[in-house]
């Protein structure tokens, strides 16, 4: 599954280092797709993933341990642009006031080394 299966969860990863849960969100995309399109694709991907958390699906998956944090994160697929990491960066924001949830966008280097957090 990936971004355009906006219904779905794609990969909960955890990783021990960090105490993260991740939610991943895979960028498949190869063609080029306008940056609004494109964010459309992921508001509906990350509300979807919202729902699943705010069901409790993820405990139904996994206990994750108390002290671990839970996070949405995107891997962006070699997508870059003022305009889309602004928009991006938005999102972050509104996900964060209006569901208390962590939302990230990053690429794989940055989850495997922590800077992202």
């Amino acid at each position: 599954m990936a971004i355009k299966s906006t219904n779905t969860v794609d990969n909960i990863l955890v990783n021990h280092n960090n105490k993260a849960i991740v939610l991943a969100i895979e960028d498949e995309i190869q063609e080029k797709i306008d940056d609004y399109e494109y964010l459309n694709l992921v508001i509906q991907k990350v509300g979807a993933y919202i729902a699943f958390l705010d069901e409790g699906e993820l405990k139904e998956v996994f206990e994750p341990p108390q002290d671990y944090k839970v996070f949405i994160v995107l891997f962006r697929n070699h997508r870059e642009g003022d305009r889309l990491e602004s928009l991006l960066d938005e999102l972050r924001e509104v996900v964060k006031s209006r569901n208390d949830k962590e939302f990230r966008h990053i690429s794989i280097d940055q989850f495997n080394d922590g800077s992202w957090q």
